[in-house]
């Protein structure tokens, strides 16, 4: 049973993506993106992100803004000089994922919300969430480090495969959310790429939580996400990662 409430949003809430799901591209094992740290707020240089709108997530007593991304805008934006969408933004439009390349950023899967809401079920009271340093890896349209926020983290680093989830999508949502704060403003550090890479650019022994949802789905890939959790994990931290059962 969900304790949130979604409104106005005409985006579906998607199950944990799979290699059975035809909307799943098979996995190019020799690609991978490099990992970088953005400065925020992150810029869309040639035309606005892609978004056409803004619902809420009603989460206990916490009302996060989320984004409403249109794939048709987006490959629309990328059509230049009449010589079609780019391949990542045709990616972004016909397939869910395709591993490698676009890590399905921009949809809005469950068990995300599912996170969220347990997030919220421990950390009722401020408290549990204020001042700590967070991360969420994969994060999307991040709603539970959006969640940890709005509760008060002094820090938190968004990080997702592709930079252009983080620029189209996350950045927005971060700004948006910012405002409705008041008193000092957390931290916000942005990083994208593959995880095997980010030890480098992500500096370790630093988080009191890390997050992660629907980011099983490739056993490639398992080891590097165990590995970053534990370079990035303070030694009495804890790592939430929410997915369905493998």
């Amino acid at each position: 049973k969900f304790n949130f409430r979604v409104d106005d949003d005409e985006e579906s809430i998607s199950s944990a993506p799979s290699f059975d799901d035809p909307s799943v591209s098979v996995p190019d094992v020799n690609q991978s993106r490099e990992a970088k740290k953005h400065e925020y707020p992150m810029k869309v240089e040639n035309s606005p992100p892609a978004i056409t709108g803004e619902t809420v997530i009603t989460m206990g007593d916490v009302v996060i803004k989320k984004m409403c991304f249109s794939p048709i805008l987006y490959a629309a934006q990328s059509d230049q000089d009449d010589q079609g969408p780019s391949k990542f933004a045709e990616q972004v439009n016909q397939t869910d994922l395709a591993t490698g390349e676009y890590e399905g950023g921009f949809k809005l899967w469950e068990c995300g919300m599912d996170l969220t809401e347990y997030l919220d079920e421990i950390g009722k009271e401020d408290s549990y969430f204020h001042g700590k340093v967070v991360a969420e890896l994969g994060c999307g349209h991040a709603i539970p480090s959006l969640y940890c926020l709005l509760r008060g983290s002094a820090e938190i680093a968004f990080q997702d495969y592709n930079y252009e989830v983080l620029e189209q999508l996350t950045s927005p949502a971060i700004e948006e959310n910012m405002q409705t704060l008041t008193g000092k403003l957390p931290n916000v550090e942005l990083f994208s790429g593959d995880w095997s890479l980010l030890p480098g650019v992500m500096e370790g022994d630093k988080y009191d939580i890390i997050l992660s949802s629907d980011t099983l789905y490739c056993p490639a890939n398992h080891t590097h996400f165990l590995n970053l959790i534990q370079h990035l994990l303070k030694p009495n931290g804890i790592a939430f990662v929410y997915d369905r059962m493998m």
